[in-house]
């Protein structure tokens, strides 16, 4: 067993901390995936043996805080710690209730520490596990609270940016300060990193981090609630060269202007930004580059969105979605907009009027339109004569 190379542990259930006290002993695990065990709270420190250590993933798990041991891998490449909701999860990120929650567990945790530590006092002598873990689990959760650490980054810590090897890390907190971000500048050979904690006494040195990583391809920034990243990302940025995809979570009200200046853009991920429609979209049109424009819950502001798509605009886009965007009513291709255009995807915009697609018989690349919700039977026949138009004979797909 101590040969082992890879240990798979993913969504195990009853998996805690005091499990994995052995790790250490695995010299030659180069592969561990602790993803979405909800009870792991804490990686034990002898996991700094594992010399030959490539790939940790303890997202989805309770730590949050990574520690000090781990910046005795010098061989990690890859890094996932944190929350983060898979892509296709649209209906769990609710950005803006997380204020609500935030009230709702501290007055849940005040109520179980109590009781928990009551317990204890009362069985001082009990070797009870159970009653341990629900003990520290309220205790990690009310910390996290008080510390202003949210649910879906960690804490990194110092001395990580010794881990030359990393290639990808996320979700990193960066609101303790500016020593974390100057350890991340240190990591030169990061393609993927995602933050969040990012706020108005940080953002510049969050900017600048992030500027230097010449090899940076994939960038996650992600804030919770008010004010989110409103005034965070209007600075001038001097974007990494190579930088590719881009994922905006939370309150950003104007779309940052340096955004038009990423000359490889390909992805594009919004949610809960609430930007002006017209304005972004004329400047999100102008990406030569852009092949994926993924629009999901709040994105946009208003409540009657109107999208039309012009002449010319969105030269590379292959890949359109609109997801949960409550006020969109209509959506209107004009001759020569999107011209590759492969994928349609609209999932769960019920407001769409039953005449609000036009012109998707026009899309000459189009490959498949995908429709998830319920929509009213008038629509979905408008549709359905507009893709019998189109010469490439779209497929419809309900999901």
């Amino acid at each position: 067993m101590r040969l082992i190379r890879v240990l798979d542990l993913e969504g195990t259930s009853g998996l805690k901390d005091h499990d994995l006290k052995q790790i250490g002993k695995f010299l030659h695990l180069r592969y561990l995936s602790l993803r979405g065990c909800a009870d792991i709270y804490h990686l034990h420190d002898s996991l700094g043996n594992l010399w030959d250590h490539q790939m940790l993933d303890v997202s989805g798990t309770g730590i949050i805080k990574l520690p000090k041991t781990i910046i005795k891998l010098k061989k990690l490449q890859y890094l996932r710690a944190g929350n983060v909701p898979n892509d296709d999860a649209t209906s769990s990120l609710e950005l803006n209730e997380s204020s609500d929650l935030f009230k709702r567990l501290q007055e849940a945790t005040n109520t179980a520490l109590d009781m928990a530590s009551t317990y204890r006092s009362r069985n001082n002598h009990t070797n009870n596990v159970k009653k341990r873990n629900i003990y520290h689990k309220s205790k990690v959760l009310l910390i996290s609270i008080m510390l202003g650490l949210d649910l879906h980054g960690v804490e990194a810590p110092d001395g990580i940016g010794m881990l030359n090897a990393l290639h990808t890390l996320g979700v990193v907190n960066v609101a303790s300060g500016k020593g974390v971000l100057d350890e991340l500048e240190k990591l030169t050979q990061l393609r993927k990193l995602g933050l969040t904690g990012i706020n108005k006494k940080n953002n510049q040195g969050v900017l600048s981090a992030t500027a230097n990583l010449a090899l940076l391809h994939s960038l996650s920034l992600r804030v919770d609630g008010e004010p989110g990243l409103h005034g965070c990302l209007d600075d001038k940025f001097s974007t990494p060269r190579n930088l590719q995809s881009l994922k905006i979570y939370g309150n950003l009200v104007t779309l940052p202007t340096w955004i038009a200046q990423i000359q490889h853009l390909a992805k594009l991920k919004l949610l809960s930004t609430q930007l002006e429609l017209a304005c972004s979209m004329e400047v999100l049109g102008k990406l030569s580059h852009l092949a994926i424009l993924r629009l999901w819950k709040n994105s946009f502001k208003g409540e009657e969105l109107m999208f039309h798509f012009q002449h010319g605009t969105f030269p590379s886009l292959e890949v359109l979605e609109l997801a949960d965007l409550d006020g969109v009513k209509s959506l209107s291709f004009m001759q020569g907009a999107i011209p590759r255009l492969e994928l349609l995807q609209i999932k769960n915009c019920i407001h769409v009027d039953n005449n609000g697609f036009s012109g998707v018989s026009s899309l000459p690349s189009l490959k498949e339109v995908m429709l998830k919700g319920e929509y009213h039977d008038k629509l979905m026949k408008n549709l359905c004569d507009q893709i019998a138009l189109n010469q490439n004979q779209p497929a419809l797909k309900g999901a």
